[in-house]
């Protein structure tokens, strides 16, 4: 049985780009989508996948609710106010 049949998938992890280090030293790899053609085609993945520019993220404080799986709603998105930060 492969991967897929059985509904898996694995998250590839590189060092965090500076808006994310300011949380975690890790962060997902993220494929743009000017490499899939070479990743499909099965080109050294080293050379793909890192970390998404800082500059074309943004960030935002949610509340520590986004934590645990059981919950699943739109308000674990919605911004803390500043005030709640930390």
């Amino acid at each position: 049985m492969g991967l897929h049949e059985r509904g898996s998938f694995v998250i590839v992890t590189t060092a965090a780009n500076t808006l994310v280090a300011q949380v975690h030293s890790r962060m997902p790899a993220v494929l743009g989508r000017e490499r899939e053609v070479a990743w499909l085609a099965g080109d050294d993945p080293a050379g793909l996948l890192g970390p998404v520019p800082a500059e074309v993220m943004t960030s935002t404080a949610v509340g520590s609710r986004v934590n645990d799986p059981a919950n699943d709603d739109p308000s674990l998105i919605a911004p803390l106010a500043q005030t709640q930060w930390w």
